[in-house]
């Protein structure tokens, strides 16, 4: 059963999240990640982001696929609007 409480549990899935997407930056080329805008996409590449600039680097990269004049997301109750725009904000 899970006992602990929600700060604890907060802390132990930042920790652990933060040191899984450090192990995926060792690489000898260039990384980057695909982002949507969505939250999965936006917490990895923050994580990304700040691991690049702990260790001496640049801001790390981030790419964004669209389709000019389709919108290639199929709209549901859950999912309302499109990325395109969230993603341009980060």
């Amino acid at each position: 059963p899970h006992e602990d409480n929600l700060e604890a549990t907060v802390e132990t899935l930042l920790y652990k999240m933060q040191h899984i997407v450090k192990e995926q930056l060792v690489a000898d080329v260039p990384l980057g990640s695909l982002l949507s805008g969505g939250l999965d996409s936006s917490i990895i590449t923050l994580l990304a982001n700040n691991a690049y600039k702990e260790n001496g680097g640049q801001n790390f990269n981030t790419f964004s696929v669209a389709h000019a004049g389709v919108n290639s997301n199929v709209l549901t109750d859950i999912h309302q609007d499109d990325d395109l725009p969230w993603a341009a904000l980060l």
